[in-house]
């Protein structure tokens, strides 16, 4: 993704109250070896072999920043050997801050009139 922040403001935008961001992304290493391991494949080559895809974000962070309000979050490493790399990934459900999720939201609420 070319501009991870504009993406997420427009995502942000679009997500109604209840709405839900689904995500699973490769990120940033919380291991600060090989966080610096994958700046340095991102300087060098990594955004063109994965498409502009950028292994040292911190999308997590982003999403956060953007406003949402992460529901949960499941940290886990994945890769295909043996010319995929083992890479920490999240996976997680974001929503609006403040906002009932829509598994929560009752027929009467959805029938009341705004």
């Amino acid at each position: 993704m070319k501009d991870p922040d504009k993406a997420l403001a427009e995502r942000f935008r679009v997500i109604r109250a209840g709405g839900e961001l689904r995500f699973h992304e490769h990120v940033r290493s919380e291991n600060s070896t090989i966080a610096r391991i994958q700046a340095g494949a991102d300087a060098v080559i990594w955004p063109r072999l994965g498409g502009g895809c950028h292994l040292s974000r911190d999308t997590g962070r982003l999403i956060e920043e953007a406003g949402f309000a992460t529901e949960s979050i499941d940290r886990f490493t994945f890769g295909i050997p043996p010319l995929d790399p083992p890479k920490p990934h999240i996976l997680g459900i974001a929503g609006r801050p403040g906002s009932p999720r829509v598994d929560d939201v009752t027929d009467e609420q959805v029938r009341a009139p705004a």
